[in-house]
């Protein structure tokens, strides 16, 4: 496998934004900010032109990239149009490989170190024009798998002849990299779209797989990826590989160093007190971290009723600015187990994380809603206003 490494070259982060990114990792518990100074670029086994570009000199007809992830969803007024906070941080990038089946052009990055969220967008152009090739890329860092993935022709699809390509997602703790791994596989057999809807039974449905790929047919699921999940291979690739009925065209891979340099360098923190009381108890906000790209908070829930590990913590909460339900791709949440407080109340841990905002907030409300005993939303619910400040 071809593996190129980039070493990146941007501007010196203000000294405001790295103090504060410091002070909410260590506050969080999270991973210490490590600087390391990077090895020249690496190029194996080809000659790749890799360069960073000015803002002024990136342009590409009818191709949106990245800021297609910061965009309204079309829900009307409820939601500006595009989140133009985001547009100064975005990394305009010239990396290529030109391969055996296939040239991809990375064209942008954007790393926010506050939420631990990447972006990136490119394009693929096939080598084979009028025949369709598979190309599998699932992005991943050398730390680990990346979480919270959204992705737009990304993972596993079918290439003609021209593809853009924009993914976003939460690295790994630790991450200093993010790697795009690409494997381009030509299909010498007829593929057919299966759906296990259509069998009463699983093993009907993986005996009609079994006999298409006998009859040297491969079965196609509805997402484009194939149905061969009960073959030998770690990698989808391998399993595809394994049929006999394609070939490996081009194998290589494109690291992305990242550090603190390149990340967003702008972030609102939290204004005034951190302790709001609730109906049914309080909660206590110990990070609370907004950049253009997303929203980190973490904070314990007391409540009056105490909670065990075997009930659970019995609330949902839902994050938004005033008045818009469509902000975001969405808001996660992690809750830990709840502990007894020596006072007889107990305590829930909360990690809540927005990610893609469609605009820089500067207020948001935090709404508290309780489940009854039959873990059904009750009526009764709490709303706290969180006024934000330039950090």
């Amino acid at each position: 496998m071809k593996e190129i490494n980039l070493k990146d070259a941007f501007g010196k982060t203000p000294d405001s934004i790295c103090d504060l990114v410091q002070r909410s990792l260590q506050e969080a518990r999270r991973r210490e900010v490590k600087m390391k100074k990077r090895l020249p670029i690496t190029i194996i086994a080809a000659a790749l032109a890799l360069t960073l570009i000015g803002c002024a000199a990136f342009a590409a007809a009818n191709f949106e990239g990245i800021i297609q992830f910061f965009k309204s969803p079309g829900h009307g007024d409820e939601a500006p149009n595009v989140n133009e906070d985001i547009q100064e941080f975005i990394k305009p990038l010239d990396i290529s490989y030109d391969g055996n089946s296939a040239k991809v052009e990375v064209r942008e990055i954007l790393y926010d170190e506050i939420t631990s969220s990447i972006a990136l967008s490119w394009t693929i152009e096939s080598k084979y024009p009028g025949e369709a090739l598979y190309v599998i890329c699932n992005p991943y860092s050398s730390k680990g798998y990346t979480q919270r993935a959204h992705m737009d022709t990304v993972t596993d699809y079918m290439l003609t002849d021209y593809a853009e390509s924009i993914f976003s997602a939460a690295l790994p703790e630790g991450a200093e990299d993010v790697i795009l791994p690409f494997e381009i596989i030509r299909l010498n057999a007829e593929a057919q779209r299966v759906s296990a809807n259509d069998f009463e039974t699983e093993e009907a449905f993986e005996t009609h797989l079994k006999t298409l790929l006998e009859n040297g047919i491969l079965p196609v699921a509805g997402d484009g990826s194939f149905e061969l999940y009960w073959l030998d291979g770690k990698t989808s690739a391998e399993k595809l590989l394994s049929t006999g009925l394609c070939e490996l065209l081009d194998s290589f891979t494109i690291t992305l160093p990242i550090d603190a340099s390149i990340s967003v360098s702008k972030a609102r923190t939290l204004s005034g007190e951190n302790t709001f009381a609730l109906e049914e108890g309080e909660i206590i906000i110990h990070t609370l971290t907004a950049s253009p790209v997303g929203v980190y908070i973490e904070m314990d829930y007391i409540s009056n009723t105490p909670f065990s590990a075997e009930t659970g913590t019995p609330i949902y909460i839902d994050l938004n600015p005033p008045k818009l339900e469509y902000w975001c791709s969405g808001v996660s949440s992690e809750m830990k187990d709840p502990v007894l407080l020596p006072d007889g109340r107990s305590k829930t841990e909360i990690t809540l994380t927005a990610d893609d905002l469609l605009l820089y907030p500067d207020v948001l409300e935090m709404r508290v809603m309780y489940y009854d005993e039959k873990w059904n939303i009750s009526s009764a619910s709490s709303t706290i206003r969180l006024a934000l400040t330039d950090a």
